[in-house]
């Protein structure tokens, strides 16, 4: 009932209409599930961690190491950094292939997979602040602009990461 006042609303005031995005460039929803992560172990002091993530028909792989042991409460121990470098390679693909609206999504999955326990104790973090402008870029229309911001801080948290936790994860050689 408020979705129907709601779109009424909107109809009075003269609010454009959505535009649909065209079928080339189809967007996923939210909620698409995402392989699990898969835990090999290296040595006994080490474990491999791969992270699938999949946008549409594009997919993209991420490979850490970690010092520390999968166990039934973390069987995956940093997986989330793995799934951020999973969804930055989307982003920057879907940027490349000209689909800024799934550059976006492939961008906000990646901020979201990551958390907020990026950034090492007394570092500055200016990446909220560069987060509401990209938001704002997008809101605008100017998706493309903010896709690429969004990339920018996704990376840049993905950094802090791999600083913060230095002592028990890294990306492997090549990734």
């Amino acid at each position: 009932m408020r979705f129907l006042i709601l779109t009424i609303a909107l109809a009075a005031c003269g609010h454009p209409p959505v535009k649909p995005v065209p079928e080339n460039k189809k967007m996923t929803t939210s909620s698409d599930p995402q392989p699990a992560p898969v835990v090999v172990a290296r040595s006994a002091t080490e474990w491999s961690i791969e992270v699938k993530r999949v946008l549409g028909t594009q997919s993209a792989s991420a490979r850490i190491l970690v010092t520390i042991a999968p166990a039934a409460a973390s069987p995956a121990p940093h997986s989330a950094v793995a799934s951020a470098v999973a969804w930055l390679s989307l982003t920057r693909m879907a940027l490349t292939g000209g689909a800024p609206s799934d550059a976006v999504d492939a961008a906000r999955r990646g901020i979201a997979d990551l958390g907020d326990t990026y950034r090492p104790k007394g570092v500055k973090d200016d990446t909220g602040l560069h987060l509401l402008d990209a938001n704002s870029m997008i809101a605008s229309g100017k998706t493309a602009e903010g896709a690429e911001e969004l990339a920018s801080i996704l990376d840049a948290r993905i950094g802090l990461y791999f600083r913060r936790y230095k002592d028990e994860v890294r990306r492997l050689e090549g990734e």
